[in-house]
């Protein structure tokens, strides 16, 4: 997870409505899956509030002797592709592959980053097994509670609660339409995941996190367009 200038670690979140234009592509004659672990994870998973939504990708690549996890959430389709949303930092992570929350490894066609933001769209060719597009939702309202999804050790998903609070005075370099949420529970490997409201409507991508005092993370929750 990226640190903002705050003395202390940092995560953020944004929304996109639109999509950018990507050349069309073959699709692959076969789906690549995730090892058996993480595949019966993956199989788990449904589209609802008692499981990580199927619009969640998870992403996985090489820290040297060890995987780093990353997430991203799909946010549109257009005929034979895919559109999702991430964490721009996260495409610095060598080796990246993107894998749809039902364990089918996708094939990348095109990155843009998203200027001014640590946002990237990851253009990818359709998968062949079923994923749903998120839902997008306004900006959530100060003290809601709301809920993402994250890595922990190798399930690719695990809940966490938080709640939308205020950036804290000391974060310097927030990004247009910021918001801030207090999630115990965030950290390394939550970057790119997508933060829902109760409804399971998309409000935001987390980016980037610092923390408040010893005991209080707050995850920064960017939002574009602002």
């Amino acid at each position: 997870m990226r640190a903002l200038r705050a003395p202390i670690i940092a995560c953020a979140v944004a929304l996109i409505a639109t999509v950018l234009p990507a050349a069309a592509n073959d699709r692959p004659a076969a789906p690549v899956l995730l090892p058996e672990s993480l595949r019966a994870a993956a199989a788990r998973m449904h589209d609802s509030r008692d499981g990580p939504p199927a619009s969640l990708v998870s992403v996985a690549g090489s820290g040297g002797a060890h995987t780093i996890y990353a997430c991203g959430v799909i946010v549109g389709e257009r005929r034979d592709e895919i559109v999702i949303q991430t964490a721009a930092h996260v495409l610095g992570i060598a080796g990246i592959a993107f894998f749809t929350a039902a364990g089918e490894r996708l094939r990348v066609r095109n990155t843009a980053v998203i200027p001014g933001h640590d946002l990237a769209l990851v253009t990818t060719d359709r998968p062949w097994r079923p994923y749903t597009v998120a839902r997008l939702a306004p900006r959530p309202e100060m003290g809601s509670r709301v809920h993402l999804w994250g890595p922990v050790g190798r399930t690719p998903f695990t809940p966490h609660e938080a709640v939308v609070r205020p950036i804290d005075d000391r974060v310097t370099d927030a990004p247009d339409g910021a918001f801030a949420l207090d999630c115990a529970a965030c950290g390394h490997g939550d970057s790119g995941t997508g933060v829902f409201n109760a409804r399971d409507e998309l409000v935001g991508i987390v980016t980037a996190g610092y923390s408040a005092d010893a005991t209080r993370i707050l995850v920064l929750s960017e939002r574009y367009p602002g």
